[in-house]
Order: C-alpha cells, then sequence, then structure tokens
C-alpha cells in the first residue's frame, strides 16, 4: 500500500502545483481576463444590436407593403360595394318592370280570350242565321269579289298593273 499511497501523493502533489501554477497565473492576468470578457459583452450586444435593427428595418418594410395592399383592398372593396347598390338599383328596376310586363300580358291575354269569344259567338250566330234565314244565306253564298277577298283574307291585293292595291289607292286630300 505504501506504493500506492507515494502514487497518490505524487499525483497531489503535481495536481497542486499545476493547480496553483493556473490559480497564480489567472490571480495575475484577471484584469486581461476581465477586459476579455467585457469585449466579448460588447462584441455580443453590438451583434444583437445589429440583429435586432435588422429585423426592425425588415418588419418596417413589411407593414409600409402590408399598408398599401390593405389601401389598395380597401379602395376594391369600396368599388364593389357601389357596383353592388348600382346593381341593387336596377335589379329593383328589372322586377318593377317585369311586373308591369306582367300585367300587361294578363291584360293582353284578357283582350285575346274575349275577342276570341266574340268571334266564336259571331260564327255561331252567322250560322244561325244561314239555317234559319233564306235571304241571309243567299247573300253568305254570294262569291265575294277578288279585289275585296284580299282584304278580308289578308292576301295581297292586286290593283291596276300589277301593284297591291293599296298602293294603287290616290292619296288621301289634305
Amino acid at each position: 500500500m505504501t506504493l500506492l499511497s507515494n502514487a497518490f501523493a505524487a499525483v497531489k502533489a503535481a495536481g497542486s502545483t499545476v493547480g496553483t501554477t493556473a490559480w497564480s497565473w489567472i490571480t495575475g492576468k484577471a484584469r486581461l481576463i476581465i477586459e476579455y470578457a467585457l469585449i466579448a459583452v460588447v462584441v455580443s450586444l453590438a451583434g444583437f444590436t445589429l440583429a435586432i435593427w435588422l429585423q426592425r428595418r425588415e418588419l418596417a418594410q413589411q407593414v409600409t407593403k402590408l399598408s398599401g395592399t390593405v389601401g389598395t383592398l380597401s379602395g376594391t372593396v369600396t368599388e364593389q360595394a357601389d357596383v353592388n347598390r348600382q346593381q341593387d338599383v336596377a335589379l329593383t328596376e328589372l322586377r318593377r318592370l317585369r311586373d308591369v310586363d306582367n300585367q300587361a300580358l294578363t291584360s293582353l291575354h284578357g283582350e285575346l280570350n274575349k275577342a276570341g269569344e266574340k268571334g266564336e259567338s259571331l260564327r255561331r250566330r252567322i250560322a244561325e242565321l244561314e239555317k234559319n234565314n233564306a235571304d241571309a244565306r243567299a247573300l253568305l253564298d254570294t262569291p265575294v269579289p277578288a279585289e275585296l277577298g284580299c282584304l278580308l283574307d289578308g292576301r295581297p291585293c292586286q290593283g291596276a298593273g300589277g301593284h297591291d292595291g293599296n298602293q294603287s289607292r290616290p292619296p288621301a286630300p289634305t
């Protein structure tokens, strides 16, 4: 055991010599170490300050860009709102016109039905008159002249020189 004790004592003595030497070097150079530490702190603060400044500049640019985008979008929204109001007015007018058209069509349909009923009634009365009255039957059996027939059935009327009968009429006196 003495051998082991002697080795341990030698390492301890050497360690204490190295530790003492290191400690004396550190204490002798304390000011230098503090100065290096302060330089490291200043460099770190400068780097941090530069990083913060760059980040702030980038954020300011993004804020400016986004403010422009918001302004543009605000203008677009305002324009769309104006267009929507105009379309709303146009749709209201179209609804009003559709109601007017609907009323006119309903009225025309009613008039057409009345005309159809009147025509049917007239046909029945003529048929009854023809059946019951010999003079009326003789009159109705008389052929209609071509000049008059074209007016009744909508054909073009042939006048003198082959022109439409309406065109060959003399002008109305003024």
